[in-house]
């Protein structure tokens, strides 16, 4: 018969908290498997890698028979009523619109816009030379912004978390998975603050339109993909540094759903908290030093 999945030794971490290790599993045609285990056994992360909603840190998987994952997940549909994957649904649905990806964008381009034509239009200058203190109007600008780019996340992952409920319904979904869903929100709001700081910093550098959307672009396309390189680098190197558990963008990304470590959660704080300061800092001695025109 033919292999719809076939996972080999298939391994995920999150910090220092093993959500599954090293498991195989092969699917074919016509078989009908069910995944049972108290919470956090890890099921909800297994079905995450095959729906394409998580990447495994080890081992390799192949759908109808191919490794080209992204062309033959298309074929997978989801049925309302298990719990993994109503679950992985609701919850994968929220994460890409609200905890990355195309939101990231959308605010990152509002910021740019908002930041930058400040100083195109001259208004800036007209706040300036009213007396008002340099810091306090970029604290204050700053503050804004990034209020309206958290209210911005938190709408749209209400709209797609009842989209999602409606679709797939709430029968089989406990109260756990809520609160564990709502933490992860929480922790992608913190987030979202320092990477719309490291944006406005972007911005406030380079007061240009073209040059401040490009690089705030290149930035979430390209920067988590250099930061797992480097990590592959280093461990070839058989140095046991994974550095892209520091870079805010793939914090972001690796943010779960479920088995919520105390390390991930201070590591997480503890880094948005000095990107922000970091950046922050960086955006008001430009901005107190640099001539606004």
């Amino acid at each position: 018969m033919n292999e719809i999945l076939k996972a080999e030794r298939l391994s995920k971490t999150y910090g220092k908290s093993i959500a599954v290790s090293e498991v195989s599993l092969t699917v074919r045609q016509g078989d009908i498997y069910g995944l049972i285990g108290k919470n956090g056994a890890g099921k909800t992360t297994f079905m995450r890698m095959v729906l394409g909603l998580a990447s495994p840190d080890s081992g390799q998987m192949e759908l109808f028979g191919k490794t080209d994952l992204e062309q033959q997940r298309k074929h997978i549909g989801m049925r309302a009523g298990g719990d993994v994957l109503q679950e992985t649904g609701i919850s994968g649905m929220a994460e890409q619109f609200a905890g990355g990806g195309l939101v990231t964008m959308f605010s990152a381009i509002f910021l740019c816009i908002w930041v930058i034509s400040d100083y195109t239009h001259g208004a800036m200058k007209n706040v300036v030379g009213k007396g008002y203190s340099r810091v306090q109007v970029f604290l204050a600008k700053h503050l804004f912004g990034t209020l309206i780019t958290a209210l911005m996340n938190l709408i749209v992952f209400l709209v797609i978390l009842i989209i999602g409920l409606i679709l797939i319904g709430t029968q089989h979904v406990g109260s756990l998975f809520f609160q564990n869903l709502f933490l992860c929100f929480g922790l992608q709001l913190i987030f979202g603050v320092a990477v719309s700081s490291i944006v406005i910093a972007v911005c406030e550098w380079s007061r240009n339109m073209a040059a401040g959307i490009g690089i705030t672009m290149a930035l979430i396309i390209f920067s988590p993909l250099l930061m797992q390189g480097l990590d592959l680098l280093l461990s070839a190197m058989q140095l046991k540094i994974a550095i892209s558990g520091y870079w805010i963008l793939n914090l972001m990304a690796d943010c779960p759903t479920e088995a919520f470590t105390s390390e991930f959660l201070f590591r997480g704080i503890f880094m948005a908290a000095v990107w922000t300061l970091l950046s922050l800092g960086l955006s008001v001695a430009h901005f107190r030093n640099a001539d606004i025109e």
